[in-house]
């Protein structure tokens, strides 16, 4: 794919850039990391290294290990150690960005260009059909390798809406095939599972991704679609690990379970929220659902307690094994 395909913005002083999550930032190193958060800490924008640019060989996308081996080894100075999340985290600075891909740019282009891959003819038919239910140009972006140009024909699709009601409708379209969309076969179930290279065992995730309703087959690829608020949440100020934890509460609060991050209100006798970065466990549990956690306790400045799900993209150290309301688990 031509990398003059989607439009990218120069670095403007941080009083009027708007970086979201979903976003891509491409460094003066040749990388390219996927934003994870809102806000800027240390001048630095939270993110995720994700592809490599390999001279005339194009993007190579990497894995979670890969990634971390890379920036230790000879990108160091984009591990930072964030005082809000207590923790050694990506961050590209704002003096390091050459290219900002918005995700939410990359639709116009979309839709006003002759495709010559499968995928990009893929992309902009899901995203015609949405516009056809009263989804608005606005609240939908592109994300994932056909933002910064390193898709191929088996790549997949990445969505993002910036409407909590219009990926609701997006969901809903995903949940009655309407359209273009089909449901995934057992095997692109299996093959995202690998994917995914998660703990959890294949039934029990099939069971709570097909609940989830964000992920459909369009042609022969998979699309996914993600939310993401424009505007940040309040700013939660710092956190303090306390070490693993396991525990058992009752979600009483699902708005914001397809956010990014992903968070839950809990009843508790001491933690209040559940907080995932993680693609395995966002839209896990509902509101009345119980929920076995397994994952780093932190605590506010003020004695709040939260529950941090997965340090990691896969998250296999943590878990949250989901109850209906009726049948509340035990936990020793």
């Amino acid at each position: 794919m031509e990398a003059s395909f989607l439009r990218s913005s120069s670095i403007a002083p941080p009083a009027t850039l708007q970086i979201l999550p979903r976003d891509y930032l491409i460094t003066q190193d040749h990388l390219a990391f996927a934003v994870v958060d809102h806000g800027i800490e240390q001048q630095r924008v939270t993110c995720f290294l994700r592809y490599h640019r390999l001279g005339n060989s194009g993007w190579k996308k990497l894995s979670t290990r890969e990634s971390h081996l890379l920036l230790k080894k000879n990108r160091s100075k984009y591990l930072f150690e964030s005082k809000i999340r207590d923790a050694i985290i990506h961050g590209v600075h704002l003096d390091w960005i050459e290219e900002h891909r918005s995700a939410q740019d990359a639709i116009e282009p979309l839709c006003n260009r002759v495709a010559k891959q499968s995928v990009m003819q893929a992309a902009a038919d899901a995203v015609d059909y949405l516009f056809s239910c009263g989804i608005q140009p606005g609240q939908l972006g592109l994300s994932g390798s056909l933002l910064i140009g390193a898709g191929t024909d088996k790549s997949d699709i990445d969505l993002v809406c910036y409407d909590d009601s219009a990926f609701e409708r997006a969901r809903q379209c995903f949940a009655s095939f309407a359209g273009p969309f089909q449901p995934l076969s057992t095997d692109q179930w299996k093959h995202t599972y690998r994917r995914r290279d998660t703990t959890m065992e294949f039934d029990t995730f099939l069971r709570h991704e097909q609940r989830k309703h964000n992920k459909a087959i369009i042609g022969s690829h998979k699309i996914d679609i993600s939310l993401v608020t424009s505007k940040p949440p309040a700013i939660d100020g710092s956190w303090v690990k306390r070490g693993p934890v396991q525990c058992t509460a009752q979600v009483i609060d699902d708005r914001m379970a397809f956010h990014t991050p992903a968070r839950w209100k809990v009843d508790h006798p001491t933690i209040s929220e559940v907080v995932t970065y993680s693609a395995t466990f966002t839209g896990h549990a509902r509101t009345g659902e119980w929920i076995v956690l397994k994952g780093l306790l932190e605590e506010s400045e003020n004695g709040m307690q939260r529950v941090i799900l997965g340090q990691s993209r896969e998250a296999k150290e943590a878990m949250m094994r989901v109850h209906p309301p009726t049948e509340r688990p035990f936990v020793v």
